[in-house]
């Protein structure tokens, strides 16, 4: 028994000049992007800003005195003033839930001691959320950081340390 022809088949025997194609075929939408879950690699890092301008803390230097007569002790000897280098952040790891959640930028004031260790933390402007701003004083309390110097010594300084959350 011969198989029945395919609708291709059958256009394929009809004579050219009796083809006509009248309806357009259907278009569907493009289909939306999906979103991918975001996932520890792929979230967003905080970026550490330049730690805000600081006046450097030095010692005045005092005013010269007149000249001395001649034979006169001199009591005053003009002092250079010191030379301070301020504390940094060397590591610092952000919370993974502040990472995820939170868009915008944090304040922190980080007290760091001679020996690099910080000593306190507090948040000028944090995100809102007790939450997530514990669980930064926490991250900041674990950074390691420099030391400042004031004349290549070790000392204890001020970091105000800005962070932007993308």
């Amino acid at each position: 028994m011969p198989r029945p022809a395919t609708a291709t088949q059958e256009l394929l025997k009809r004579p050219q000049g009796d083809v006509e194609l009248t309806a357009q075929p259907e278009v569907a939408p493009p289909l939306p992007d999906p979103q991918p879950e975001l996932t520890r690699t792929d979230l967003p890092w905080p970026r550490l800003l330049r730690p805000a301008e600081q006046p450097l803390l030095q010692p005045a230097r005092p005013k010269q005195q007149p000249a001395a007569l001649p034979g006169a002790a001199t009591a005053a000897v003009d002092q250079p003033a010191a030379i301070w280098v301020a504390p940094r952040i060397l590591h610092w790891q952000a919370p993974e839930n502040v990472r995820a959640g939170f868009h915008g930028q944090v304040v922190a004031l980080l007290t760091i001691d001679e020996q690099g260790q910080v000593a306190a933390v507090e948040l000028d402007k944090g995100t809102g959320n007790k939450a997530w701003d514990a669980l930064l004083l926490k991250s900041f309390e674990n950074a390691r950081c420099l030391a400042a110097t004031c004349n290549s010594k070790p000392a204890r300084g001020v970091l105000r340390q800005p962070v932007d959350f993308p």
